[in-house]
């Protein structure tokens, strides 16, 4: 299990250094979906669906996709490589996050009312302590968002 914690760690580190900050929308050149360069990681896009932290499809989730920086998918794959020989495979929640998702995310984290996922996602976070962070933002530069 440690040896597992340690990859996942470095695959963290390695897609993080090989992010760059630019968008689709200025050169979708640099962007690959993530399945074209690690065919075997496992999606689970749940910001297509309505089972996720705010409980509604989010916007700009057009398809169950990832999309990723070409060089944080050569980092990723590599990764994943070395975790498929070890028996395991990588599970994929969410990569390159569009504006118009993060906007969507903002209008969430100010109606302070809508809590109707906290059971199931955040059960002892207080919804207020979302609006005092850019968590939401990262993902929209091509940086994961677990970073």
């Amino acid at each position: 299990m440690k040896r597992i914690i340690r990859f996942l760690t470095l695959a963290v580190l390695i897609v993080a250094a090989a992010c760059t900050k630019i968008s689709p929308e200025a050169d979708s050149s640099a962007f690959v979906t993530l399945t074209d360069a690690v065919p075997d990681a496992i999606l689970e896009i749940r910001y297509f669906g309505t089972y996720n932290f705010v409980g509604a499809r989010i916007d700009g989730y057009e398809q169950p996709t990832a999309l990723l920086t070409r060089k944080a998918a050569e980092a990723l794959k590599a990764v994943s490589d070395d975790v498929i020989a070890q028996g395991y495979r990588l599970k994929i929640y969410d990569a390159y996050r569009p504006q118009r998702g993060v906007d969507h995310f903002v209008r969430w984290a100010a109606d302070l009312a809508d809590t109707k996922m906290k059971p199931y996602f955040y059960p002892d976070l207080d919804k207020s302590l979302t609006r005092s962070t850019s968590w939401p933002k990262a993902a929209t530069r091509g940086v994961p968002p677990w970073i």
